[in-house]
């Protein structure tokens, strides 16, 4: 599975349209000016969600989704809440379409690096899970579970501290995993592994056959952390065909899975709750302000890069940087315009193979009108026997074969 480059979505971020009645299937987008909101037991209003981003993360369909960046924007309390939430693209008759604890069948997971770190995470769970039916069993030693008398559904919470965590999870079946701090989990492997566990399976609802839970996992993020670079390269800063950077907010659709992954980027203006204006607010921005250079810039803007330094700093994938480079160097740029590479062009590929390392596998094209070399493709696998690598460089490689067919070049 490669990080990039990926194709994205057409649709306009950051603000795209409202989910119409009847797209079922499709991705789901939001209107800026709508609220989710999540009902209890007794009819009393448990979750409200700003507008803007947490709107969004509520109501979006991807397999994959990444939300925070910065602090104070409210992705922990948008973690806790989504896995209460439902499916608008159910049959409106459809007890899941509100929330998927109507349906027995649901398993919810959370997750974080360290058991002992979550302890504040679960306590706030348990109250909010509370007024809809959940009663909490666990504690001490063992990890706490919370069941749902009325329809059977469950939430668990673990961690991953160690590469058998991972392993655990093989033969559930799991409709949704929550992740809190993903920069905590150092590689992509480990989180890859985690997708295997997301199986829905068609359900019957109070005596009628609806489709399955929507399969899907969220994780929180700040820009910190030993998994930083593989969830920047996976969801931050990932780039299209064309070599240029896919906008956040901006759903992504894997070429080889066909999942899609999206950014959701919060920041604390996003959370009214910790406005300046308030008490609460001059404080966290206090806390945030008393750090030091690089935790600044990670907690406060976003910045992936801070403290991390960049490779190739001479990159330019877009064109020159600054007026100065503008003025004497205005032909400074790594990406060409996009060509059409003629089938019959002479093309071959190269390969860095390995298991616990990477593979890496590139293919490149002769440009017979300006006699440039082209890299135009990449994958990246990890953990791939080499008879599966075989199997998807195969696939990789089919249209390159299939239009040397039509065009009549194969020998």
């Amino acid at each position: 599975m490669t990080a990039e480059p990926q194709k994205p979505i057409k649709v306009p971020p950051p603000i795209p349209a409202w989910l119409a009645p009847g797209n079922a299937g499709r991705i789901a987008l939001h209107d800026p000016s709508h609220t989710y909101k999540i009902i209890g037991l007794n009819g009393q209003k448990v979750f409200e969600s700003n507008t803007g981003p947490q709107t969004w993360a509520m109501f979006c369909l991807a397999e994959e989704i990444l939300i925070g960046g910065r602090r104070g924007g409210g992705k922990s309390v948008t973690l806790t809440a989504w896995m209460a939430g439902g499916d608008l693209t159910l049959p409106e008759d459809d007890p899941a379409r509100g929330t998927f604890l109507a349906d027995r069948s649901f398993r919810g997971l959370f997750l974080r690096e360290e058991y002992q770190s979550m302890v504040e995470f679960i306590e706030e769970a348990v109250a909010f899970f509370k007024p809809l039916g959940g009663k909490a069993s666990g504690g001490n030693s063992k990890p706490v579970v919370l069941d749902f008398p009325d329809s059977g559904a469950k939430i668990y919470f673990n961690h991953l501290k160690d590469e058998s965590a991972y392993e655990k999870y093989k033969g559930w079946n799991i409709t949704r995993i929550g992740i809190e701090e993903l920069t905590l989990v150092p590689t992509m492997r480990r989180y890859l592994k985690l997708l295997g566990s997301l199986r829905g399976t068609d359900r019957v609802r109070k005596g009628k056959a609806f489709p399955a839970l929507r399969t899907q996992i969220m994780s929180t993020t700040n820009p910190d952390g030993p998994g930083a670079e593989w969830i920047k390269a996976r969801f931050v800063e990932v780039r299209d065909g064309k070599g240029k950077l896919i906008p956040w907010n901006t759903p992504m659709r894997d070429r080889i899975t066909g999942n899609v992954r999206i950014f959701i980027p919060f920041g604390i203006e996003d959370n009214p709750y910790l406005s300046p204006d308030t008490t609460a607010g001059r404080r966290y921005q206090s806390m945030l302000l008393s750090q030091d250079e690089v935790t600044r810039k990670q907690w406060m803007e976003g910045d992936w890069n801070a403290g991390t330094g960049k490779f190739f700093k001479e990159y330019r994938p877009e064109g020159p940087i600054g007026s100065e480079e503008h003025d004497k160097y205005p032909w400074a740029n790594h990406v060409i315009q996009s060509t059409t590479l003629k089938p019959w062009w002479m093309r071959w590929g190269s390969a860095d193979t390995g298991y616990d390392h990477p593979s890496v596998f590139h293919k490149f094209c002769r440009n017979e009108q300006d006699k440039r070399v082209h890299v135009y493709d990449e994958i990246k696998l990890r953990n791939v026997s080499f008879f599966e690598q075989g199997a998807i460089l195969a696939k990789w490689w089919r249209p390159e074969l299939l239009g040397m067919l039509a065009a009549g070049k194969l020998p």
